[in-house]
């Protein structure tokens, strides 16, 4: 797999941060939209931060494919094997979401 320089960057990127990502919305659960999805919603928090893992992992299968330390056969299996449960997550978070925002929408509407 070729990589340009901006995909080799990003996935970098995606590899340092996303577990301070991930961190700190699982461990900060006060205050804020982030607070309040905790309270309400935390079934599509822990599912906004399973999709997070995903794509971290997708990222360091890219980063050991480009570097050859796994063989191109094996990011593929290892891509279908990831990408499955991606997009039964995304649909999930977009089921969740919708109702986390008609459920906020119906609360702030004035009586």
């Amino acid at each position: 797999m070729t990589m340009s320089t901006f995909d080799l960057a990003v996935s970098f990127g995606v590899v340092a941060l996303m577990p301070w990502i991930i961190w700190a919305n699982y461990r900060i659960r006060e205050g804020g939209l982030s607070g309040y999805l905790w309270r309400e919603h935390p079934m599509l928090v822990r599912a906004g931060l399973a999709f997070l893992s995903l794509i971290l992992l997708f990222n360091v299968v890219e980063l050991l494919t480009h570097f050859s330390l796994i063989p191109l056969e094996t990011e593929e299996v290892l891509s279908m094997a990831l990408g499955i449960p991606m997009f039964g997550l995304s649909i999930i978070i977009v089921l969740f979401g919708s109702a986390a925002a008609v459920a906020f929408l119906r609360a702030r509407q004035p009586r």
